[in-house]
């Protein structure tokens, strides 16, 4: 099999990063084969004057999550500046996955995988209701269409903060509350499950690349005589509870309640995800020299997510993302309108309610665009 190393021209641009992130849009859209080929893909870039290079990764989901990309763009990082100083610096050590799957396989076969089995099956009776109905959709996927983004800093980051050690929960564990009651306002149920994305990584295991990650299913119940502060307490305890059995595999939790039989394509509709700052940083990289390395945004299977994303210098990246094929595209924006609304709401009166804080309105965002006008030039209405 050949190395997965293409190279690909663009036409010249007076926007280099606006050509890039055209051709990485169209080039994410179309899915990666599976069977006999490989599951990364390594691309040069470039115009045809040479004016430009860029080098973009892709790598399924089947063999990296984030962490794995970053680690390996930190990995790619040091072995560039390794090359290009005069005295090489000294590369990542390589790394196995077979100890990981035998481990797997160990679990699968013990006595604790069936206590994690009669846990989960417990939990999840009865199951809570189907939140999204799947339909089909035309919207065009685009890079700005499925997602929208929030920056928490400065004094919105001291009071979420604040908050968080008020309840004793941490911070992004707050923002999951808060996005489920969001879910909860959106689609008109008080009980839904969603899927909180696992990084599991642990010294063991900590710099091998491959495929760490994991769902555990969470059940949020809101009552409406609670208090946030009391349902933001109850949950950070059963999660705790929860936490005990993640290593279960949730689709084996799937096949044991029936899904399939019951009509249900999947357990959740929703998915949080968290990366604290230290897996995401690459210390490698040196100002002088023209480097950037990151993630880039494409749909995923789930119909709604939330991403909380740490970031140096007391910053957090609050990412609300749809799959244009199951909900509207402009859904992102509105359920991130909805999050500004309960969050504001609930930094200036913790003891509201919980069926005060589900009776909380979005706002709706409309963009329009006249013709094919650059981004800078569009406006934006909240409604």
């Amino acid at each position: 099999m050949e190395a997965p190393f293409v190279t690909s021209i663009v036409a010249a641009s007076d926007d280099p990063d606006r050509a890039f992130q055209q051709y990485m849009t169209a080039d994410f859209a179309s899915p990666m084969p599976l069977g006999d080929h490989p599951l990364f893909c390594i691309t040069l870039i470039r115009d045809s004057e040479g004016q430009f290079t860029f080098l973009l990764w892709r790598f399924h989901h089947l063999i990296a999550d984030s962490v794995s990309a970053s680690m390996t763009m930190r990995h790619w990082t040091e072995a560039y500046l390794s090359l290009s100083e005069d005295v090489p610096g000294t590369l990542a050590a390589r790394s196995s996955y077979e100890e990981v799957i035998a481990s797997d396989v160990k679990y699968l076969a013990s006595d604790i995988y069936r206590a994690d089995l009669d846990y989960w099956t417990r939990r999840f009776h009865p199951l809570p209701p189907v939140l999204i109905v799947e339909r089909s959709t035309t919207d065009a996927v685009t890079h700005e269409h499925f997602y929208s983004d929030w920056m928490i800093e400065g004094q919105q980051w001291i009071d979420l903060n604040t908050l968080a050690d008020t309840y004793s929960i941490s911070s992004y564990r707050l923002l999951f509350v808060l996005f489920a009651l969001v879910v909860s306002n959106r689609y008109g149920v008080t009980d839904l499950v969603a899927g909180i994305a696992l990084h599991r990584r642990e010294p063991s295991n900590w710099q091998s690349l491959g495929m760490f990650s994991g769902v555990l299913p969470v059940q949020f119940a809101f009552k409406g005589s609670e208090s946030f502060a009391q349902t933001a307490r109850r949950w950070g305890f059963q999660i705790d509870q929860d936490l005990r059995h993640q290593r279960f595999p949730v689709d084996h939790l799937a096949r044991a309640l029936g899904l399939f039989r019951a009509g249900r394509a999947r357990l959740f509709d929703l998915v949080l995800s968290y990366i604290p700052s230290e897996r995401i940083r690459n210390d490698s990289l040196d100002e002088g020299m023209p480097i950037r390395s990151g993630t880039v945004a494409a749909t995923e299977a789930s119909p709604i997510s939330l991403h909380v994303t740490e970031l140096p210098s007391e910053q957090m990246q609050v990412r609300v993302a749809v799959n244009p094929n199951i909900v509207h595209g402009s859904e992102a924006n509105y359920l991130m309108s909805f999050l500004h609304e309960i969050c504001k709401s609930v930094l200036h009166s913790p003891n509201t309610p919980a069926e005060n804080l589900l009776s909380i309105n979005g706002r709706e965002h409309a963009i329009v665009v006249a013709g094919d006008c650059p981004e800078e030039d569009r406006q934006e209405w909240v409604i």
